[in-house]
Protein backbone atom coordinates (compact mmCIF):
# COMPACT_ATOMS: atom_id res chain seq x y z
CA UNK A 1 0.00 0.00 0.00
CA UNK A 2 0.88 3.52 -0.43
CA UNK A 3 -0.69 6.78 -0.36
CA UNK A 4 -1.65 10.21 1.83
CA UNK A 5 -2.41 9.26 5.63
CA UNK A 6 -3.12 12.21 6.62
CA UNK A 7 -4.66 15.66 4.72
CA UNK A 8 -2.72 19.05 5.84
CA UNK A 9 -4.49 21.28 7.93
CA UNK A 10 -3.90 24.87 7.38
CA UNK A 11 -5.62 27.75 8.13
CA UNK A 12 -5.61 30.97 6.94
CA UNK A 13 -5.29 33.70 9.84
CA UNK A 14 -8.48 35.58 9.35
CA UNK A 15 -10.38 32.16 9.57
CA UNK A 16 -12.55 32.31 12.74
CA UNK A 17 -10.70 28.61 13.82
CA UNK A 18 -7.15 29.48 13.50
CA UNK A 19 -6.42 30.08 17.14
CA UNK A 20 -8.04 26.66 18.24
CA UNK A 21 -7.45 23.95 15.37
CA UNK A 22 -4.18 22.79 15.37
CA UNK A 23 -1.77 23.14 12.17
CA UNK A 24 -1.02 19.37 10.82
CA UNK A 25 1.43 18.24 7.61
CA UNK A 26 0.55 16.09 5.00
CA UNK A 27 1.81 12.63 5.70
CA UNK A 28 2.47 10.19 2.86
CA UNK A 29 3.42 6.03 3.35
CA UNK A 30 3.90 2.85 2.19
CA UNK A 31 4.03 -0.37 3.41
CA UNK A 32 4.83 -3.74 1.84
CA UNK A 33 4.46 -7.70 3.59
CA UNK A 34 5.96 -10.60 2.32
CA UNK A 35 5.42 -14.35 3.39
CA UNK A 36 5.05 -17.73 2.74
CA UNK A 37 2.97 -20.01 4.27
CA UNK A 38 1.11 -23.93 4.11
CA UNK A 39 -1.41 -25.00 6.29
CA UNK A 40 0.41 -25.69 9.68
CA UNK A 41 3.71 -23.03 9.50
CA UNK A 42 3.74 -19.22 7.97
CA UNK A 43 6.25 -16.82 8.04
CA UNK A 44 5.30 -13.39 7.13
CA UNK A 45 7.62 -9.59 7.25
CA UNK A 46 6.73 -6.27 7.11
CA UNK A 47 7.98 -3.11 6.10
CA UNK A 48 6.38 0.20 6.49
CA UNK A 49 7.66 3.83 6.14
CA UNK A 50 5.80 7.05 6.15
CA UNK A 51 6.97 11.08 7.04
CA UNK A 52 5.50 14.70 7.10
CA UNK A 53 5.88 16.36 4.31
CA UNK A 54 7.77 19.80 5.77
CA UNK A 55 6.86 21.65 2.46
CA UNK A 56 2.96 21.20 3.33
CA UNK A 57 2.54 23.79 5.34
CA UNK A 58 3.50 27.29 4.27
CA UNK A 59 2.81 28.95 7.51
CA UNK A 60 0.88 28.00 11.02
CA UNK A 61 0.33 29.58 14.14
CA UNK A 62 3.42 29.60 16.36
CA UNK A 63 1.33 28.65 19.36
CA UNK A 64 1.15 24.92 18.15
CA UNK A 65 4.56 23.36 18.09
CA UNK A 66 4.04 21.49 15.16
CA UNK A 67 7.21 19.34 13.72
CA UNK A 68 7.77 17.28 10.69
CA UNK A 69 7.74 13.27 11.80
CA UNK A 70 8.97 10.27 10.39
CA UNK A 71 8.37 6.95 11.00
CA UNK A 72 9.64 3.57 10.12
CA UNK A 73 8.53 0.01 11.19
CA UNK A 74 9.90 -3.66 10.58
CA UNK A 75 7.69 -6.35 11.95
CA UNK A 76 7.86 -10.18 11.32
CA UNK A 77 5.71 -12.87 12.40
CA UNK A 78 5.84 -16.97 12.44
CA UNK A 79 3.68 -19.79 13.30
CA UNK A 80 5.17 -23.30 13.01
CA UNK A 81 2.88 -26.51 13.48
CA UNK A 82 4.21 -29.73 14.50
CA UNK A 83 1.27 -32.86 14.54
CA UNK A 84 -1.92 -31.10 16.66
CA UNK A 85 0.77 -28.57 18.57
CA UNK A 86 1.68 -25.32 16.91
CA UNK A 87 3.85 -22.72 18.72
CA UNK A 88 3.76 -18.52 16.97
CA UNK A 89 5.15 -15.22 17.89
CA UNK A 90 5.02 -12.28 16.30
CA UNK A 91 7.55 -8.66 17.28
CA UNK A 92 7.65 -5.01 15.69
CA UNK A 93 10.06 -2.94 15.93
CA UNK A 94 8.74 1.25 15.63
CA UNK A 95 11.51 3.79 15.25
CA UNK A 96 9.59 7.02 15.25
CA UNK A 97 11.48 10.19 14.96
CA UNK A 98 9.11 13.38 16.65
CA UNK A 99 11.12 16.41 14.80
CA UNK A 100 13.29 15.22 11.57
CA UNK A 101 14.83 18.62 11.59
CA UNK A 102 16.46 17.97 15.11
CA UNK A 103 20.12 17.47 15.18
CA UNK A 104 21.30 13.74 13.66
CA UNK A 105 22.12 10.94 16.10
CA UNK A 106 25.65 10.36 15.04
CA UNK A 107 26.35 14.04 15.02
CA UNK A 108 25.38 13.59 19.09
CA UNK A 109 27.63 10.34 19.30
CA UNK A 110 30.49 12.33 18.26
CA UNK A 111 30.12 15.64 20.67
CA UNK A 112 29.43 13.46 23.38
CA UNK A 113 32.16 10.82 23.16
CA UNK A 114 30.26 8.00 22.00
CA UNK A 115 30.08 5.42 18.96
CA UNK A 116 28.13 6.37 16.03
CA UNK A 117 24.69 4.12 16.28
CA UNK A 118 25.05 0.43 14.55
CA UNK A 119 24.88 0.20 11.02
CA UNK A 120 21.27 -2.54 11.71
CA UNK A 121 19.52 0.34 12.69
CA UNK A 122 20.44 2.92 9.76
CA UNK A 123 19.33 0.32 6.98
CA UNK A 124 15.69 0.35 8.66
CA UNK A 125 15.67 4.27 8.88
CA UNK A 126 18.59 6.29 8.08
CA UNK A 127 16.56 9.53 9.99
CA UNK A 128 17.32 8.65 13.32
CA UNK A 129 18.23 11.38 15.68
CA UNK A 130 17.98 13.43 18.92
CA UNK A 131 14.01 13.17 19.16
CA UNK A 132 13.92 9.56 18.22
CA UNK A 133 11.82 6.80 19.87
CA UNK A 134 12.41 2.64 19.27
CA UNK A 135 9.77 1.14 20.47
CA UNK A 136 8.84 -2.04 20.55
CA UNK A 137 5.66 -4.55 20.64
CA UNK A 138 5.30 -8.39 20.27
CA UNK A 139 3.23 -11.22 21.39
CA UNK A 140 3.84 -15.27 21.66
CA UNK A 141 1.34 -18.33 22.10
CA UNK A 142 1.12 -22.03 22.37
CA UNK A 143 -1.34 -23.90 21.21
CA UNK A 144 -3.11 -27.88 20.90
CA UNK A 145 -5.70 -28.66 18.22
CA UNK A 146 -8.10 -31.18 18.93
CA UNK A 147 -10.76 -32.56 17.31
CA UNK A 148 -13.22 -30.64 19.18
CA UNK A 149 -11.12 -28.15 20.95
CA UNK A 150 -8.69 -25.65 20.22
CA UNK A 151 -6.39 -24.29 23.00
CA UNK A 152 -4.11 -21.96 22.99
CA UNK A 153 -2.01 -19.66 25.75
CA UNK A 154 -1.00 -16.29 24.35
CA UNK A 155 0.87 -13.71 26.02
CA UNK A 156 0.91 -9.80 24.24
CA UNK A 157 3.08 -6.74 25.56
CA UNK A 158 3.22 -3.66 24.28
CA UNK A 159 5.45 -1.25 25.41
CA UNK A 160 4.79 2.22 26.61
CA UNK A 161 4.46 5.04 24.31
CA UNK A 162 4.55 2.34 21.34
CA UNK A 163 3.08 4.19 18.17
CA UNK A 164 3.50 4.03 14.60
CA UNK A 165 2.10 6.13 11.85
CA UNK A 166 0.38 3.13 10.27
CA UNK A 167 -2.88 3.63 13.10
CA UNK A 168 -4.08 6.54 14.21
CA UNK A 169 -4.69 4.81 17.84
CA UNK A 170 -2.54 2.28 19.10
CA UNK A 171 -3.55 0.55 22.93
CA UNK A 172 0.03 0.87 24.29
CA UNK A 173 1.56 0.17 27.88
CA UNK A 174 0.10 -3.15 28.67
CA UNK A 175 1.04 -6.70 29.02
CA UNK A 176 -1.64 -9.71 28.47
CA UNK A 177 -1.99 -13.01 29.53
CA UNK A 178 -4.94 -15.18 28.05
CA UNK A 179 -5.85 -18.50 27.83
CA UNK A 180 -8.19 -18.76 24.07
CA UNK A 181 -10.52 -21.73 24.32
CA UNK A 182 -12.34 -22.78 21.09
CA UNK A 183 -14.84 -25.56 21.68
CA UNK A 184 -16.89 -27.31 18.49
CA UNK A 185 -19.81 -28.52 20.73
CA UNK A 186 -21.80 -30.03 17.46
CA UNK A 187 -22.08 -29.70 13.77
CA UNK A 188 -23.83 -26.59 14.82
CA UNK A 189 -22.53 -24.72 17.56
CA UNK A 190 -19.14 -23.49 17.83
CA UNK A 191 -17.92 -21.44 21.10
CA UNK A 192 -14.63 -19.07 21.09
CA UNK A 193 -13.52 -17.94 24.35
CA UNK A 194 -10.53 -15.10 25.50
CA UNK A 195 -10.05 -14.95 28.94
CA UNK A 196 -7.15 -13.15 31.09
CA UNK A 197 -5.61 -10.40 32.42
CA UNK A 198 -4.55 -7.00 31.86
CA UNK A 199 -1.93 -4.73 33.59
CA UNK A 200 -0.90 -1.55 32.55
CA UNK A 201 2.19 1.19 33.82
CA UNK A 202 4.46 -1.28 33.14
CA UNK A 203 7.75 0.75 33.30
CA UNK A 204 6.13 1.91 36.90
CA UNK A 205 6.32 5.73 36.10
CA UNK A 206 2.58 6.41 36.81
CA UNK A 207 1.54 6.55 40.34
CA UNK A 208 -1.22 4.38 39.84
CA UNK A 209 -1.60 0.73 37.91
CA UNK A 210 -4.40 -0.93 37.01
CA UNK A 211 -5.26 -4.88 36.80
CA UNK A 212 -7.96 -5.94 34.52
CA UNK A 213 -9.92 -8.85 34.05
CA UNK A 214 -10.47 -9.27 30.02
CA UNK A 215 -12.91 -11.90 28.25
CA UNK A 216 -14.32 -11.96 25.48
CA UNK A 217 -17.37 -14.76 23.85
CA UNK A 218 -18.15 -15.73 20.48
CA UNK A 219 -21.04 -18.06 19.59
CA UNK A 220 -21.76 -19.61 16.52
CA UNK A 221 -25.33 -21.39 15.55
CA UNK A 222 -25.54 -22.74 12.22
CA UNK A 223 -29.08 -24.42 12.65
CA UNK A 224 -30.14 -24.73 8.92
CA UNK A 225 -27.97 -24.59 6.05
CA UNK A 226 -30.27 -21.41 4.93
CA UNK A 227 -29.39 -19.81 8.17
CA UNK A 228 -26.46 -19.06 11.01
CA UNK A 229 -26.07 -16.39 13.50
CA UNK A 230 -22.99 -15.29 15.77
CA UNK A 231 -23.32 -13.49 18.89
CA UNK A 232 -20.34 -11.92 20.28
CA UNK A 233 -19.25 -10.33 23.80
CA UNK A 234 -15.90 -9.00 24.84
CA UNK A 235 -14.71 -6.93 28.07
CA UNK A 236 -11.56 -5.26 27.35
CA UNK A 237 -8.86 -2.13 28.91
CA UNK A 238 -8.27 0.42 26.26
CA UNK A 239 -5.70 3.23 26.45
CA UNK A 240 -5.91 5.73 23.50
CA UNK A 241 -5.14 9.37 22.38
CA UNK A 242 -8.30 10.99 21.49
CA UNK A 243 -6.17 13.97 19.79
CA UNK A 244 -3.17 14.29 17.39
CA UNK A 245 0.36 13.08 18.44
CA UNK A 246 1.95 15.94 17.75
CA UNK A 247 -0.25 17.91 20.89
CA UNK A 248 1.68 18.67 23.80
CA UNK A 249 -1.24 18.54 25.87
CA UNK A 250 -3.17 15.66 24.34
CA UNK A 251 -5.70 13.67 26.08
CA UNK A 252 -5.00 10.55 27.37
CA UNK A 253 -8.31 8.52 27.54
CA UNK A 254 -8.03 5.09 29.90
CA UNK A 255 -11.04 3.51 30.15
CA UNK A 256 -13.01 0.08 30.27
CA UNK A 257 -14.81 -0.76 27.13
CA UNK A 258 -17.78 -3.22 27.00
CA UNK A 259 -18.87 -4.63 23.24
CA UNK A 260 -21.58 -6.71 22.12
CA UNK A 261 -23.02 -7.87 18.98
CA UNK A 262 -25.32 -9.91 16.73
CA UNK A 263 -25.01 -11.14 13.52
CA UNK A 264 -26.53 -13.23 11.07
CA UNK A 265 -27.79 -14.13 7.63
CA UNK A 266 -30.79 -16.33 6.17
CA UNK A 267 -30.49 -17.61 2.71
CA UNK A 268 -34.34 -17.06 1.13
CA UNK A 269 -33.74 -19.21 -2.20
CA UNK A 270 -30.63 -20.93 -3.54
CA UNK A 271 -30.54 -22.63 -7.09
CA UNK A 272 -28.34 -23.10 -9.86
CA UNK A 273 -30.23 -20.28 -11.46
CA UNK A 274 -30.43 -17.64 -8.43
CA UNK A 275 -29.79 -16.63 -5.08
CA UNK A 276 -31.36 -14.26 -2.71
CA UNK A 277 -30.47 -13.18 0.95
CA UNK A 278 -30.73 -11.37 4.14
CA UNK A 279 -27.82 -10.35 5.99
CA UNK A 280 -28.03 -8.44 9.29
CA UNK A 281 -25.23 -7.22 12.05
CA UNK A 282 -26.09 -5.16 15.45
CA UNK A 283 -23.23 -3.77 17.49
CA UNK A 284 -23.08 -1.44 20.44
CA UNK A 285 -19.67 -0.45 22.39
CA UNK A 286 -19.51 1.35 25.73
CA UNK A 287 -16.22 2.89 27.06
CA UNK A 288 -16.32 4.40 30.24
CA UNK A 289 -13.41 7.01 31.16
CA UNK A 290 -11.80 6.28 34.07
CA UNK A 291 -8.85 8.43 34.39
CA UNK A 292 -8.91 11.06 37.02
CA UNK A 293 -7.27 13.92 35.33
CA UNK A 294 -8.80 13.63 31.81
CA UNK A 295 -10.94 16.35 30.89
CA UNK A 296 -13.63 13.62 30.00
CA UNK A 297 -13.34 11.64 33.78
CA UNK A 298 -16.53 10.07 33.86
CA UNK A 299 -17.52 10.27 30.75
CA UNK A 300 -19.26 7.58 28.63
CA UNK A 301 -18.18 7.43 24.81
CA UNK A 302 -20.64 5.11 23.26
CA UNK A 303 -21.54 3.53 19.97
CA UNK A 304 -24.27 1.58 18.31
CA UNK A 305 -24.19 0.33 14.98
CA UNK A 306 -27.12 -1.65 13.00
CA UNK A 307 -27.56 -2.58 9.14
CA UNK A 308 -29.97 -5.14 7.28
CA UNK A 309 -29.35 -6.13 3.72
CA UNK A 310 -31.16 -7.69 0.96
CA UNK A 311 -29.36 -9.35 -2.35
CA UNK A 312 -30.26 -11.06 -5.26
CA UNK A 313 -28.05 -12.68 -7.56
CA UNK A 314 -29.27 -14.10 -10.75
CA UNK A 315 -26.26 -16.57 -12.09
CA UNK A 316 -27.82 -16.86 -15.65
CA UNK A 317 -28.03 -13.27 -16.13
CA UNK A 318 -25.11 -13.04 -14.43
CA UNK A 319 -26.76 -9.60 -12.70
CA UNK A 320 -26.99 -8.74 -9.02
CA UNK A 321 -28.39 -6.04 -7.05
CA UNK A 322 -28.96 -5.29 -3.49
CA UNK A 323 -30.85 -3.03 -0.73
CA UNK A 324 -29.53 -2.24 2.71
CA UNK A 325 -30.81 0.11 5.56
CA UNK A 326 -28.36 1.32 7.83
CA UNK A 327 -28.29 3.68 11.51
CA UNK A 328 -25.02 5.32 13.41
CA UNK A 329 -25.00 6.67 16.83
CA UNK A 330 -21.65 7.29 17.72
CA UNK A 331 -20.20 9.57 20.45
CA UNK A 332 -17.11 10.95 20.30
CA UNK A 333 -14.75 14.25 20.92
CA UNK A 334 -15.99 17.44 18.76
CA UNK A 335 -13.29 18.03 15.71
CA UNK A 336 -13.87 21.54 16.48
CA UNK A 337 -13.00 22.04 19.98
CA UNK A 338 -11.17 18.20 21.38
CA UNK A 339 -13.01 19.40 24.71
CA UNK A 340 -16.60 19.11 23.71
CA UNK A 341 -18.49 15.66 23.22
CA UNK A 342 -20.93 15.31 20.57
CA UNK A 343 -23.49 12.62 19.27
CA UNK A 344 -23.60 11.90 15.71
CA UNK A 345 -26.73 10.06 14.14
CA UNK A 346 -26.41 8.94 10.74
CA UNK A 347 -29.52 6.45 9.22
CA UNK A 348 -29.87 5.99 5.40
CA UNK A 349 -29.82 3.55 2.99
CA UNK A 350 -27.36 1.66 0.62
CA UNK A 351 -28.01 0.60 -3.27
CA UNK A 352 -25.86 -2.18 -4.96
CA UNK A 353 -25.42 -3.14 -8.79
CA UNK A 354 -23.50 -5.58 -10.41
CA UNK A 355 -22.50 -7.53 -13.41
CA UNK A 356 -20.05 -10.03 -14.29
CA UNK A 357 -18.74 -11.05 -18.04
CA UNK A 358 -17.43 -14.03 -19.85
CA UNK A 359 -16.84 -17.59 -18.97
CA UNK A 360 -16.08 -18.13 -14.66
CA UNK A 361 -16.90 -14.33 -14.56
CA UNK A 362 -13.79 -13.31 -15.65
CA UNK A 363 -14.81 -9.58 -15.35
CA UNK A 364 -16.82 -8.22 -12.85
CA UNK A 365 -17.92 -4.75 -11.64
CA UNK A 366 -19.87 -3.25 -8.55
CA UNK A 367 -20.76 -0.35 -7.57
CA UNK A 368 -22.59 0.87 -3.97
CA UNK A 369 -24.20 3.79 -3.23
CA UNK A 370 -24.77 5.33 0.25
CA UNK A 371 -27.11 8.45 1.30
CA UNK A 372 -27.52 8.77 5.08
CA UNK A 373 -29.05 11.91 7.05
CA UNK A 374 -25.96 13.15 9.16
CA UNK A 375 -25.86 15.45 12.14
CA UNK A 376 -26.03 15.93 15.83
CA UNK A 377 -28.58 14.15 17.44
CA UNK A 378 -30.05 17.25 18.77
CA UNK A 379 -29.04 19.94 15.95
CA UNK A 380 -30.23 19.72 11.97
CA UNK A 381 -29.44 16.92 9.86
CA UNK A 382 -27.49 17.24 6.36
CA UNK A 383 -27.16 14.34 3.53
CA UNK A 384 -24.25 12.71 3.41
CA UNK A 385 -22.68 10.51 0.22
CA UNK A 386 -20.58 7.31 0.20
CA UNK A 387 -19.89 5.43 -3.06
CA UNK A 388 -17.97 2.55 -3.68
CA UNK A 389 -16.60 0.95 -7.31
CA UNK A 390 -14.97 -2.45 -7.24
CA UNK A 391 -13.74 -4.01 -10.31
CA UNK A 392 -11.99 -7.67 -10.31
CA UNK A 393 -9.92 -9.41 -13.69
CA UNK A 394 -9.67 -13.32 -13.22
CA UNK A 395 -6.20 -12.84 -15.60
CA UNK A 396 -6.28 -16.86 -14.87
CA UNK A 397 -7.46 -19.64 -12.41
CA UNK A 398 -4.43 -18.39 -10.30
CA UNK A 399 -4.08 -14.49 -11.36
CA UNK A 400 -6.63 -12.01 -10.31
CA UNK A 401 -6.43 -8.22 -10.56
CA UNK A 402 -8.51 -5.85 -8.23
CA UNK A 403 -8.97 -2.06 -8.75
CA UNK A 404 -11.35 0.24 -6.37
CA UNK A 405 -12.51 3.75 -6.11
CA UNK A 406 -14.04 5.43 -3.43
CA UNK A 407 -15.88 8.62 -2.40
CA UNK A 408 -17.34 10.25 0.42
CA UNK A 409 -18.88 13.43 1.44
CA UNK A 410 -20.57 14.94 4.51
CA UNK A 411 -20.97 17.61 6.18
CA UNK A 412 -21.13 18.12 9.96
CA UNK A 413 -21.81 21.36 11.97
CA UNK A 414 -20.38 24.00 9.58
CA UNK A 415 -17.26 22.01 8.20
CA UNK A 416 -17.62 19.87 5.39
CA UNK A 417 -15.37 16.89 4.41
CA UNK A 418 -14.43 15.31 0.99
CA UNK A 419 -12.23 11.89 0.56
CA UNK A 420 -11.47 10.10 -2.59
CA UNK A 421 -9.71 6.88 -2.40
CA UNK A 422 -8.57 4.36 -4.69
CA UNK A 423 -7.27 0.84 -4.09
CA UNK A 424 -5.56 -2.00 -6.40
CA UNK A 425 -4.13 -5.49 -5.34
CA UNK A 426 -2.67 -8.46 -7.46
CA UNK A 427 -3.15 -11.61 -6.05
CA UNK A 428 -1.37 -15.13 -7.34
CA UNK A 429 -2.54 -18.88 -5.76
CA UNK A 430 0.14 -21.27 -5.96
Amino acid sequence: MMGRINQKTNFDTMDVNYNRVAPRYARYGYGVKVGVQNTKSSLYITYFNAADRVDSLQSFNSKFRVRPATNSVLSASTTIGIKRFYVGAEGALSIYTRDRNFTSADTLARSLGEKPLPSWVKSIDNRINGTTQLLAAYEAFVGVNLKYLDLRLKYKRVNPDYKTMGTFYFQADNQQITIDPTIKVSEKLTIEGNFGLQTDNLLKKSAQTSHNTIYALNISFVPSERFQSTFNFSNYGTDVNSTQDHLMDSISVRSISQSIGLSGSYIMKKTDEKSQNITFNLQQQTNNEVFEYNAFEGSVFKSMNGNINYSNNNNVTKFLYGIGVNYNLNRNSNPINRNELIDLLAYGASFTLGKSWMKDNKLSLSNTLTINQMGETTGDKNLSFSNRLNGRILITKKQNLNLGLGFNTGTIRTISYHQFSINASYGHQF
